[in-house]
Protein backbone atom coordinates (compact mmCIF):
# COMPACT_ATOMS: atom_id res chain seq x y z
CA UNK A 1 0.00 0.00 0.00
CA UNK A 2 2.91 2.37 0.77
CA UNK A 3 4.66 1.68 -2.29
CA UNK A 4 1.43 2.96 -4.28
CA UNK A 5 2.14 6.71 -5.98
CA UNK A 6 -0.99 8.93 -4.26
CA UNK A 7 -1.57 12.13 -6.26
CA UNK A 8 -0.98 15.09 -4.59
CA UNK A 9 -3.97 17.18 -3.18
CA UNK A 10 -2.39 20.39 -4.08
CA UNK A 11 -2.70 19.48 -7.25
CA UNK A 12 -6.45 18.06 -7.32
CA UNK A 13 -9.23 20.52 -9.04
CA UNK A 14 -12.69 20.20 -7.57
CA UNK A 15 -14.99 19.62 -10.31
CA UNK A 16 -17.22 22.45 -11.35
CA UNK A 17 -20.46 22.55 -13.54
CA UNK A 18 -20.75 24.46 -16.93
CA UNK A 19 -21.52 28.08 -16.07
CA UNK A 20 -24.23 28.38 -19.06
CA UNK A 21 -27.20 27.25 -16.90
CA UNK A 22 -26.30 29.89 -14.01
CA UNK A 23 -25.78 32.73 -16.53
CA UNK A 24 -29.65 31.69 -18.14
CA UNK A 25 -30.61 31.82 -15.04
CA UNK A 26 -29.08 34.92 -14.13
CA UNK A 27 -30.29 36.52 -17.27
CA UNK A 28 -33.55 35.30 -15.91
CA UNK A 29 -33.71 36.78 -12.86
CA UNK A 30 -32.03 40.48 -14.00
CA UNK A 31 -34.72 40.68 -16.43
CA UNK A 32 -37.34 39.95 -14.12
CA UNK A 33 -36.22 42.81 -11.69
CA UNK A 34 -36.00 45.13 -14.43
CA UNK A 35 -39.22 44.52 -16.20
CA UNK A 36 -40.31 44.99 -12.45
CA UNK A 37 -38.90 48.17 -12.32
CA UNK A 38 -40.13 49.45 -15.55
CA UNK A 39 -43.56 48.17 -14.58
CA UNK A 40 -43.32 49.98 -11.24
CA UNK A 41 -42.17 53.44 -13.21
CA UNK A 42 -45.17 53.49 -15.26
CA UNK A 43 -48.15 52.49 -12.87
CA UNK A 44 -46.49 54.63 -10.27
CA UNK A 45 -45.44 57.68 -12.57
CA UNK A 46 -45.69 57.65 -15.68
CA UNK A 47 -49.66 56.65 -15.52
CA UNK A 48 -50.87 59.41 -13.50
CA UNK A 49 -49.05 62.01 -15.66
CA UNK A 50 -50.88 60.91 -18.50
CA UNK A 51 -54.18 60.31 -16.59
CA UNK A 52 -53.87 64.03 -15.61
CA UNK A 53 -52.74 65.36 -19.48
CA UNK A 54 -55.42 63.39 -20.58
CA UNK A 55 -58.29 64.71 -18.07
CA UNK A 56 -56.70 68.61 -19.12
CA UNK A 57 -57.17 67.91 -22.97
CA UNK A 58 -60.82 66.79 -21.89
CA UNK A 59 -61.55 69.58 -19.99
CA UNK A 60 -59.98 72.31 -22.18
CA UNK A 61 -62.35 70.25 -25.68
CA UNK A 62 -65.00 70.73 -22.88
CA UNK A 63 -64.51 74.50 -22.68
CA UNK A 64 -63.36 75.18 -26.32
CA UNK A 65 -66.96 73.41 -27.48
CA UNK A 66 -68.87 75.24 -24.80
CA UNK A 67 -67.50 78.75 -25.32
CA UNK A 68 -67.99 78.42 -29.52
CA UNK A 69 -71.81 77.27 -28.65
CA UNK A 70 -72.10 80.54 -26.65
CA UNK A 71 -70.11 82.44 -29.38
CA UNK A 72 -72.41 80.80 -32.49
CA UNK A 73 -75.44 81.35 -30.12
CA UNK A 74 -74.75 85.53 -30.04
CA UNK A 75 -74.05 85.27 -33.28
CA UNK A 76 -77.38 83.52 -34.26
CA UNK A 77 -79.24 86.17 -32.30
CA UNK A 78 -77.46 89.04 -33.62
CA UNK A 79 -78.16 88.08 -37.18
CA UNK A 80 -80.48 89.87 -39.38
CA UNK A 81 -82.28 88.59 -42.50
CA UNK A 82 -83.24 90.64 -45.15
CA UNK A 83 -86.30 89.47 -47.08
CA UNK A 84 -86.43 90.39 -50.90
CA UNK A 85 -89.12 92.35 -50.83
CA UNK A 86 -87.60 94.80 -48.99
CA UNK A 87 -84.99 94.76 -51.32
CA UNK A 88 -87.26 94.88 -54.22
CA UNK A 89 -86.30 95.22 -58.06
CA UNK A 90 -83.18 97.87 -59.47
CA UNK A 91 -85.74 100.09 -62.13
CA UNK A 92 -83.86 102.18 -64.79
CA UNK A 93 -85.36 104.38 -67.20
CA UNK A 94 -84.42 104.01 -70.47
CA UNK A 95 -82.90 107.64 -72.01
CA UNK A 96 -84.02 109.15 -75.66
CA UNK A 97 -87.19 109.68 -76.24
CA UNK A 98 -88.93 107.28 -75.32
CA UNK A 99 -88.28 108.08 -71.97
CA UNK A 100 -91.47 106.12 -70.80
CA UNK A 101 -90.23 102.92 -71.21
CA UNK A 102 -88.39 100.60 -68.15
CA UNK A 103 -86.32 98.44 -68.05
CA UNK A 104 -86.05 95.99 -64.92
CA UNK A 105 -82.64 94.04 -64.06
CA UNK A 106 -82.96 91.11 -61.63
CA UNK A 107 -81.84 91.39 -58.35
CA UNK A 108 -78.81 89.06 -56.82
CA UNK A 109 -81.20 87.54 -54.54
CA UNK A 110 -84.42 86.67 -57.05
CA UNK A 111 -84.84 83.12 -58.53
CA UNK A 112 -84.89 82.97 -62.09
CA UNK A 113 -88.91 82.16 -61.95
CA UNK A 114 -89.34 85.43 -59.93
CA UNK A 115 -87.27 87.44 -62.60
CA UNK A 116 -89.16 86.04 -65.94
CA UNK A 117 -92.47 86.24 -63.94
CA UNK A 118 -91.58 90.24 -63.44
CA UNK A 119 -90.52 90.80 -66.84
CA UNK A 120 -92.94 89.21 -68.57
CA UNK A 121 -96.32 89.39 -66.06
CA UNK A 122 -95.47 92.55 -64.79
CA UNK A 123 -97.61 95.68 -66.18
CA UNK A 124 -95.90 99.23 -66.09
CA UNK A 125 -97.91 102.40 -65.37
CA UNK A 126 -98.19 103.62 -68.69
CA UNK A 127 -99.77 106.98 -69.48
CA UNK A 128 -101.83 105.48 -72.25
CA UNK A 129 -103.15 102.81 -70.28
CA UNK A 130 -106.54 102.32 -68.58
CA UNK A 131 -107.71 102.20 -65.11
CA UNK A 132 -108.64 98.42 -65.56
CA UNK A 133 -105.05 97.54 -67.26
CA UNK A 134 -103.50 99.21 -64.53
CA UNK A 135 -105.05 97.24 -61.57
CA UNK A 136 -104.45 94.13 -63.08
CA UNK A 137 -101.03 95.62 -63.11
CA UNK A 138 -101.09 95.73 -59.39
CA UNK A 139 -102.25 92.81 -58.79
CA UNK A 140 -100.03 91.17 -60.45
CA UNK A 141 -96.87 93.15 -58.59
CA UNK A 142 -98.63 92.17 -55.57
CA UNK A 143 -99.03 88.62 -56.43
CA UNK A 144 -95.03 88.43 -57.47
CA UNK A 145 -94.27 90.40 -54.23
CA UNK A 146 -96.25 87.39 -52.20
CA UNK A 147 -94.57 84.43 -54.26
CA UNK A 148 -91.00 86.23 -53.21
CA UNK A 149 -91.69 86.62 -49.57
CA UNK A 150 -92.71 82.87 -49.72
CA UNK A 151 -89.73 81.85 -51.20
CA UNK A 152 -87.69 83.45 -49.14
CA UNK A 153 -89.48 82.45 -45.75
CA UNK A 154 -89.12 78.86 -46.65
CA UNK A 155 -85.81 78.71 -45.54
CA UNK A 156 -86.26 80.16 -42.48
CA UNK A 157 -88.42 77.70 -40.76
CA UNK A 158 -85.60 76.72 -38.33
CA UNK A 159 -85.54 79.70 -36.76
CA UNK A 160 -89.06 79.15 -36.20
CA UNK A 161 -88.60 75.44 -35.39
CA UNK A 162 -85.79 76.70 -32.63
CA UNK A 163 -88.28 79.34 -30.99
CA UNK A 164 -91.33 76.52 -30.91
CA UNK A 165 -88.55 74.26 -29.06
CA UNK A 166 -87.57 76.99 -26.87
CA UNK A 167 -91.33 77.78 -26.26
CA UNK A 168 -91.95 74.22 -25.17
CA UNK A 169 -89.03 74.01 -22.94
CA UNK A 170 -90.37 77.02 -21.06
CA UNK A 171 -93.78 75.47 -20.60
CA UNK A 172 -92.23 72.65 -19.05
CA UNK A 173 -90.71 74.49 -16.80
CA UNK A 174 -93.26 76.49 -15.80
CA UNK A 175 -95.67 73.25 -15.24
CA UNK A 176 -92.75 71.78 -13.28
CA UNK A 177 -92.76 74.86 -11.16
CA UNK A 178 -96.38 74.64 -10.00
CA UNK A 179 -95.85 70.66 -9.00
CA UNK A 180 -93.49 71.65 -7.29
CA UNK A 181 -96.16 71.76 -3.99
CA UNK A 182 -97.82 68.72 -4.75
CA UNK A 183 -94.68 66.45 -5.78
CA UNK A 184 -93.69 67.80 -2.03
CA UNK A 185 -96.87 66.69 -0.71
CA UNK A 186 -96.16 62.90 -2.57
CA UNK A 187 -92.54 63.02 -1.34
CA UNK A 188 -94.33 63.13 2.66
CA UNK A 189 -97.05 60.50 1.51
CA UNK A 190 -94.25 57.96 0.64
CA UNK A 191 -92.17 59.28 3.66
CA UNK A 192 -95.04 58.35 6.05
CA UNK A 193 -96.07 55.25 4.14
CA UNK A 194 -92.11 53.77 4.59
CA UNK A 195 -91.94 54.61 7.87
CA UNK A 196 -95.08 52.75 9.01
CA UNK A 197 -94.08 49.82 7.00
CA UNK A 198 -90.48 49.83 9.20
CA UNK A 199 -92.79 49.99 12.78
CA UNK A 200 -95.01 46.98 11.29
CA UNK A 201 -91.47 45.20 10.49
CA UNK A 202 -90.07 45.74 13.99
CA UNK A 203 -93.29 45.23 16.02
CA UNK A 204 -92.84 48.56 17.38
CA UNK A 205 -96.36 49.34 16.14
CA UNK A 206 -97.81 52.36 18.53
CA UNK A 207 -101.03 52.57 20.35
Amino acid sequence: MNDIPWPNEANIVPYKRPKTLQQVTGLCYNAGFLFSAMYLLTSLILRPLLLRSHNQRLELSYMTLLRLRKLVNDLAKRLKTTPVTVIGFNERVAEGANSGVKYVDRCSQTSQEDFEQTTMHTSYSDPSMENWERITGRISQAATSLNSFAYENAHTLDHCDRFGFEAKLLADSLDQHKDTSFNKKCTEISETIIELKSWFIRGAVPN
